[in-house]
């Protein structure tokens, strides 16, 4: 499962390796300030938008980006 970490002024999400290769990604840090939201959702496929990068296995486990117009999304979606 990806865990977010708060390191210094960045927002660091690590990812495990079976995560990072379905990313295509080693993770994602980013400085807190451009940081506009995160939250948790019972149906989180209700809040995907744009097209997916990566890999995954829908309502099993989607790690990877979210492209949109007009920017990304970074999500790690798996079932527990």
């Amino acid at each position: 499962m990806a865990t977010l970490k708060l390191e210094g002024d960045d927002v660091v999400v690590e990812l495990t390796a079976l995560e990072k290769v379905g990313a295509f990604m080693g993770g994602v840090r980013v400085p807190r300030a451009r940081v506009t939201g995160a939250r948790m959702t019972e149906d989180p496929y209700r809040e995907l938008r744009g097209v997916r990068v990566g890999t995954g296995l829908p309502y099993v486990i989607v790690p990877g980006r979210m492209i949109f117009s007009g920017g990304q999304d970074f999500v790690a979606i798996s079932r527990t």
